[in-house]
Parts: C-alpha cells; sequence; structure tokens
C-alpha cells in the first residue's frame, strides 16, 4: 500500500516532521516533491503492509490535508490518494533532507518567554 501526504503551507518544522517520520515508515521506497512555487509539499511512502482504512489513519498522524483524507474517506467514484506531484511533472522538483536542514526553520518558531 502507499501512503501521500500533501503539505500545504504550514511551518517549516511540521514540513521536516512529516518528512521525517513518512521517511521512517517506508518499507521500500520514499519520495519527497516540492511545487514549484515552494509551497506544497508531498510525500509518498510505498510497500507498507496496511489497509486503506489504516493508511488514512496514518495520514492523519503524518498531518495529511485533511480535505484529501475526507475525500478519501467517502470517494464517491474519484480515485484515492490521487498523487497530485505526478499530474504535471513539470510542476514539481524532488527533495531531500538537505533541502529542509538548509533552510533556517528555527527562526520562524515563537520565542520562548
Amino acid at each position: 500500500m502507499r501512503v501521500t501526504v500533501d503539505k500545504d503551507p504550514t511551518s517549516e518544522l511540521r514540513i521536516l516532521m512529516s518528512y521525517y517520520n513518512t521517511r521512517w515508515i517506508s518499507q521500500t521506497r520514499f519520495e519527497a516533491c516540492q511545487s514549484v512555487g515552494g509551497e506544497g509539499h508531498h510525500f509518498i511512502a510505498y510497500g507498507l503492509p496496511i489497509t486503506q482504512e489504516q493508511a488514512i489513519e496514518l495520514r492523519r498522524w503524518l498531518e495529511d490535508d485533511p480535505v484529501r483524507i475526507k475525500f478519501d474517506e467517502d470517494p464517491k467514484g474519484k480515485p484515492m490518494q490521487v498523487l497530485y506531484t505526478k499530474r504535471e511533472e513539470a510542476r514539481i522538483f524532488p527533495l531531500d533532507e538537505r533541502d529542509f536542514l538548509m533552510k533556517p526553520w528555527w527562526s520562524m518558531n515563537p520565542k520562548r518567554n
């Protein structure tokens, strides 16, 4: 089973967390992509021995887009877990962990008093 996680604009720390957690659960292959605009992140874990219901719960834990999860819970004839990154190859580019670790994500966290 494949699990896809779509991270729309959010804090860099949340994106980093989803990146590492999705990569950690992947059994055979892991992909990370970003839209050209730099706002959307897509993580895909392959080879998970789980059911569709378990995949939906896992996506919740990985903080996937709640709208996409809702569509997959009640698909009404729509395909499940659409790979937005595969729709238009020209609109995405692959990422690895250095792309996240180079960012000053820590500067976006609120300061403690």
